[in-house]
């Protein structure tokens, strides 16, 4: 389409209406139609070439998340006088991974210390994107997570009908790593102690064997 195509459709459309322009005028007038058609056909080029972005970026990223690779965490604490020196343990487990296992000792601490100290430590290890599933003899810690007891402390200042709760700084901590960024699942589940879960026997000899050595 040219500028004087316009030139001539806009001459056509002027006298149709009865109306009174110069040459020049119409000229002017046929410009700005130009412009608008050129202008016009730069965006049509630009939509479709972010169509064509769109098209590509969807077609290498998958709709669907990436599934998450789940970990199976088996803890258990010990106590040799309670309080008295200490060891924790941990077992992380995950499709495909070479076993990791965790310990470590204190001189002088508590049996629910430690449980919660092998359960913070794993979770320190293991990313924000895996989902992890703890499995613990500790009472403790489950019915804290599980039945609500930890949002209950928060909410009543870490205070209990017998007073302060116990061990705060490290609910604060462990109640951090459980949420991490927001996007894994982590849940907590109670195994009998000493009842033959081979899992759970070796975790507590190692955190046995940890307090020996404090």
């Amino acid at each position: 389409m040219t500028i004087k195509y316009h030139a001539d459709h806009c001459q056509e459309l002027i006298s149709y209406n009865g109306a009174t322009l110069t040459s020049q005028q119409v000229e002017s007038v046929a410009d700005e139609i130009a412009k608008f058609v050129t202008q016009q056909d730069f965006q049509q080029q630009i939509n479709e070439r972010i169509r064509q972005l769109y098209r590509e970026i969807t077609e290498q990223s998958p709709s669907d998340p990436k599934p998450k690779t789940p970990v199976t965490v088996h803890t258990d604490g010990s106590c040799l006088g309670n309080p008295g020196p200490g060891g924790w343990c941990a077992i992380l487990n995950a499709p495909g991974q070479t076993e990791k296992i965790l310990s470590g000792n204190e001189k002088h601490t508590t049996n629910n210390r430690m449980e919660m100290a092998a359960v913070i430590q794993a979770l320190t290890t293991i990313s924000d994107d895996h989902d992890v599933t703890i499995h613990t003899d500790s009472r403790y810690i489950c019915d804290a997570f599980n039945k609500g007891w930890i949002v209950k402390w928060h909410s009543n200042g870490w205070k209990t009908a017998k007073g302060q709760v116990l061990n705060r700084e490290l609910w604060v901590e462990m109640t951090k790593l459980v949420r991490g960024n927001g996007q894994r699942q982590c849940t907590f589940v109670w195994v009998k102690g000493h009842a033959g879960n081979p899992d759970n026997e070796r975790a507590d000899n190692i955190a046995r064997l940890q307090a020996s050595k404090a």
